[in-house]
Order: structure tokens, then sequence, then C-alpha cells
């Protein structure tokens, strides 16, 4: 499992208020949704999603939505580092 969290760069005139980014902040996660981890994968997929959604119905974090990116890493080590590269 690997967990990154990424945003925008900068915040846009419609995307800013006061100075502060209103746009949502993406965390991108790799888990092996196929495969022989799949089990787990999927698992761990829906406590992201449940905890996305309960954070966002809560105002969000540090007051922005939260938007999860979820890749398959088909429980293969090499695709792990594929997904997992900047």
């Amino acid at each position: 499992m690997m967990l990154s969290a990424c945003s925008g760069s900068g915040a846009t005139a419609s995307g800013a208020h006061g100075g502060k980014s209103t746009s949502p902040i993406t965390i991108g996660v790799s888990l092996s949704l196929s495969g022989d981890f799949s089990a787990d994968g999927k698992a761990f997929q829906q406590g992201y999603q449940l905890w996305a959604a309960d954070i966002n119905a809560k105002g969000g974090l540090l007051g922005r939505q939260v938007k999860l990116d979820i890749v398959n890493d088909a429980s293969s080590p090499v695709q792990v580092r594929r997904t997992t590269r900047s």
C-alpha cells in the first residue's frame, strides 16, 4: 500500500478565497484491487472512501474537500513502482 498527497499548485481567481485555495486536496493511493492481494486492497479502498466521505461531510481537510485518486497496482511490485513515481 502506498499513500501520497498531492494538491494543485497555486490558487486561481475562481479557486481562491482571501488568498487561500479552495480547490480539493487530492490524495493518491496505490492499492491491489486485482491479483493475489485484492481482498485486502478492496477493503482498504472502502476504508479510504469512507474516510473521505466523512471528512468531506464535516467540511473537508483544512477547509478543503478531499478527492481520492486510487490506482490499481494489480498486486505487482513492478506496477507499484510505476504507479508511485512522480
